[in-house]
């Protein structure tokens, strides 16, 4: 009976090595059919059906992902992995409220689990509940309130609440950790902008942001929309002139120079505005063609 359990283990640790090899060799078919034999005769241990769950996702095939998981966690409940894994497969099937359920059930898990506070963050934004993804998010700031990632996320979502006081608070936090992080330098901008906040702020706000990221044609958009609300009209032509030379999407040049021809008719610079309406529809035509 010994020499047996020892030849079943070496087998069980031969076809683990051979089931993994294959996956890092991109024969996905092939790692799933020998994870499968795995479970079959040696039983689903957590391990086993972790793997073959993820052999399943590998080749699309969400729902075996998800029956793997469910039998997993008849077993053990509480198996932090295995119900994250469940969550992201559900949402793989676009069951988003079964997902945000399997989500909740690894926060309780642990209340301290980045991945889980994370992960349900995301799916609350997919599903429109931004208070629940706001909660998420700070869930996962407190887990770790050095993760930017779950500040700026918290952020995005006080914003989209109105909470406008509070965004910029979570934003500064992030900033003080990494005072060039892209994202948060343009959160930042859009929500001073929301806010109508005063030039002396938003200009210096807008400037930082498009010097991290010359090439978004929505900063500079707002930027020339905010002057335009002051009544900086030639400012709002500079913001926008800027844009047209650092992006080569079609779709996103012909807006930008719609925009720009609408600010040269506000300006009585009919010449001008004619002309960047031409370019406009020259480019759009060129989108359309491409679509």
């Amino acid at each position: 009976m010994l020499a047996a359990t020892t030849l079943d283990q070496k087998l069980l640790a031969s076809r683990r090595r051979a089931a993994r090899t294959f996956r890092a060799a991109g024969q996905m078919e092939k790692a799933r059919t020998t994870a499968k034999s795995i479970v079959t005769d040696f039983g689903d241990t957590p391990q086993d059906a972790l793997f073959l769950a993820a052999c399943h996702s590998d080749l699309g095939d969400y729902a075996g992902a998800a029956a793997a998981l469910h039998g997993v966690l008849e077993v053990a409940p509480s198996h932090l992995p295995a119900r994250l894994a469940l969550a992201r497969a559900l949402a793989n099937q676009v069951d988003f409220p079964a997902a945000i359920v399997a989500a909740e059930a690894a926060l309780k898990i642990d209340p301290l689990s980045m991945k889980a506070a994370l992960l349900l963050g995301w799916l609350y934004r997919k599903t429109g509940n931004i208070e629940g993804e706001r909660r998420a998010y700070k869930a996962a700031a407190a887990a770790d309130p050095r993760s930017i990632r779950a500040l700026v996320r918290q952020a995005a979502a006080c914003r989209r609440l109105g909470r406008t006081q509070e965004a910029l608070a979570q934003i500064e936090s992030a900033l003080e950790l990494d005072p060039q992080h892209i994202a948060a330098l343009c959160l930042r901008a859009f929500v001073l902008a929301d806010a109508e906040a005063d030039a002396t702020v938003l200009e210096p706000a807008f400037s930082a942001a498009i010097a991290a990221a010359p090439e978004s044609l929505l900063l500079r958009q707002a930027l020339a929309s905010a002057r335009t609300e002051r009544g900086d009209l030639s400012g709002a032509v500079e913001a926008l002139a800027g844009a047209d030379d650092v992006t080569t999407d079609p779709a996103g040049q012909a807006r930008l120079r719609a925009k720009l021809s609408n600010t040269f008719l506000q300006m009585g610079e009919e010449t001008l505005a004619r002309e960047w309406a031409g370019r406009a529809a020259d480019t759009a035509a060129v989108f359309n063609h491409g679509v």
